[in-house]
């Protein structure tokens, strides 16, 4: 490989070999690289939680009264389920909330266990309270994922 001549803004001039540029275009690849790999894994992130957000939609609208047990348990698995990409995506930002909200899911799942075994009008309010519960947590989780995809 040759050299080549730079020209200085002074009016001087340099050579610089082979070495020099190579190591000028990794610093470069690399900068590019990080920067690009950090809006990728951003991209990631609010991607998933589009997702999530339509999840937890359902979730919302979920009816105690007309939800069969079986099928709240199925939504809040399908839920957990989706929790678990939003936090693989958010790479630890959200750890916190995320398993807050997932605690409060993990009530309502047994709560939706002691519907199945009681009558449906006396468990009705426990599993009405913790899809409340579950509401609440998932705002949290909202609000920092939000500020996080810059939604606004």
């Amino acid at each position: 490989m040759r050299s080549v001549e730079v020209v200085l803004p002074t009016g001087g001039s340099r050579t610089t070999g082979p070495t020099r540029l190579w190591g000028a275009l990794a610093v470069l690849v690399s900068a590019l690289c990080v920067t690009g790999c950090s809006d990728l894994r951003a991209a990631d992130l609010c991607t998933t939680y589009a997702q999530v957000s339509q999840r937890a939609e359902d979730i919302r609208s979920l009816d105690p009264k007309t939800t069969n047990v079986d099928e709240l348990r199925s939504d809040l698995d399908e839920f957990q389920t989706s929790l678990d990409q939003l936090q693989a995506a958010a790479d630890g930002r959200l750890d916190t909330v995320i398993s807050d909200l997932r605690s409060a899911v993990n009530d309502t799942v047994e709560s939706a266990v002691d519907a199945g075994k009681k009558a449906l009008d006396s468990a009705e309010p426990l599993v009405a309270d913790s899809l409340s519960d579950v509401d609440q947590r998932w705002a949290m989780v909202k609000q920092r994922a939000d500020d996080e995809c810059d939604v606004g």
